[in-house]
C-alpha cells in the first residue's frame, strides 16, 4: 500500500501502527481509531480498511473474538472498494483462522477458499501460499490427509517460484512442519525415500528452521 498522497499526520499514524503491531497494542489501537475517524471524514475506504485491518490484527492477538470478527468484516468491505487485493486476503486468511479456532471448519474453509480465489485473480503467489498452508492445516485437524497433502504440496510447488522472496524460509519451515505431521498421520513418513517427499524427510533431519524463527508454527498469518 502507498500513502505518499497523505499529510504527515497520517502518515505518522500509518508508520506508527506498521512498526509496534506486534508491541504495542494500545498505541496501534488508538492510530487505527484516528485513521479510521480521518477515514470517514474524507470518504477514503482505503484508510478505513487500513485501521479496521490492524486493529482487528490486534484484537485477534488480544483474544477479543467480538472486536476481531466486526473489524476485519468491516476491513474487508472497505478494501474492497480500494481494491487493495492483498490486504483483502490478509483479512479472509484470518477470518478462517478464527473460524477454526472457533470449532467451525465449514467456514473457515469458506474464507480460505475466498482468499484462494483472490490470490489467484490478482496474482499474489505468496498470499496464496498462506492459504493453501492453512488450508491443509485445517485438512490435516478434520483428518482429511488427501486434501491436506495435496494442499501442502500445491503450497509447496508455488513457494519454488519465490525462492528470493523474504518469507521463503519461514513459509518453508511452516510447510515442513505440515507435511511431516500429515505424513506421520498417515504412517508414511518412514516410507519416504525416493518420491517427492525424499527432500522433506532430509530437511527435517537436519532440523531445517529459518533464521528469522526458532520455534514451530502451524499456521501462517502474514
Amino acid at each position: 500500500m502507498e500513502f505518499n498522497q497523505y499529510n504527515t499526520t497520517v502518515q505518522q499514524w500509518i508508520h506508527t501502527v506498521l512498526e509496534n503491531r506486534e508491541t504495542n497494542a494500545d498505541v496501534v489501537l488508538e492510530c487505527c481509531r484516528d485513521i479510521i475517524a480521518y477515514g470517514r471524514e474524507t470518504d477514503d475506504p482505503k484508510l478505513i480498511g487500513f485501521g479496521c485491518f490492524y486493529g482487528g490484527e490486534i484484537y485477534y492477538g488480544l483474544n477479543d473474538g467480538e472486536h476481531f470478527f466486526h473489524m476485519m468484516t468491516e476491513a474487508l468491505t472497505y478494501l474492497d472498494r480500494a481494491e487493495e487485493w492483498e490486504l483483502v486476503v490478509r483479512c479472509y486468511n484470518y477470518l478462517g483462522i478464527a473460524s477454526m479456532s472457533r470449532g467451525n471448519p465449514s467456514i473457515a474453509l469458506d474464507y480460505y477458499m475466498n482468499g484462494l480465489k483472490d490470490s489467484d485473480t490478482y496474482d499474489l503467489p505468496m498470499q496464496k501460499v498462506m492459504i493453501l498452508i492453512n488450508m491443509g492445516l485445517l485438512y490435516l485437524e478434520c483428518e482429511h490427509y488427501v486434501d491436506s497433502e495435496n494442499s501442502l504440496l500445491e503450497a509447496y510447488q508455488v513457494l519454488q517460484t519465490r525462492q528470493q522472496d523474504e518469507k521463503y524460509n519461514f513459509y518453508m519451515y511452516v510447510f515442513y512442519g505440515n507435511m511431516a505431521e500429515c505424513l506421520i498421520l498417515q504412517n508414511r513418513l518412514e516410507g519416504v525415500e525416493k518420491d517427492e517427499f525424499k527432500e522433506l524427510k532430509e530437511k527435517l533431519a537436519v532440523g531445517h528452521t529459518p533464521k528469522e524463527k526458532n520455534r514451530p508454527q502451524r499456521e501462517l498469518r502474514i
